[in-house]
């Protein structure tokens, strides 16, 4: 059985199940690390004009999804959802939750058939504040 998208606001205590999982992502995953390199005189007493490395904090990081629309409550959930202005928690089909601020809901419609009425494509972009499990 595959286990659904959730998407979660604890400010207003609503829990939301994606009724058809994202069938795309780009990684949630943290770069390795966020480094800085200097070279030349930087403190050129104590490092003999050496590269220095400089290892600062995480950026924030962007993170995607989308898939397919097939009805209009999936839609207008995905509107809902993408109109909140404060961070929601994103559980994935592999049971990993982030914390995200959602940045934008990008529809496409695609031709409609006489079986699929509401035939539509998003993308969904979020700036992920960190990982919660």
């Amino acid at each position: 059985m595959t286990s659904r998208w959730v998407f979660t606001d604890e400010v207003a205590d609503e829990t939301w199940t994606v009724p058809i999982n994202p069938d795309s992502m780009t990684s949630p995953e943290p770069p390795a690390k966020n480094v800085t390199f200097a070279s030349g005189k930087v403190n050129d007493l104590h490092n003999n004009g050496r590269t220095v490395t400089f290892l600062g904090k995480p950026t924030s990081r962007e993170w995607e999804f989308g898939g397919a629309i097939r009805t209009q409550a999936h839609y207008e959930g995905l509107v809902a959802w993408a109109a909140k202005t404060n961070d929601v928690l994103v559980t994935d089909h592999i049971g990993r939750t982030w914390r995200v601020l959602i940045t934008d809901f990008l529809p496409t419609e695609r031709p409609p058939t006489p079986r699929t009425p509401w035939r539509l494509r998003y993308t969904v972009k979020t700036t992920i504040i960190e990982r919660v499990t």
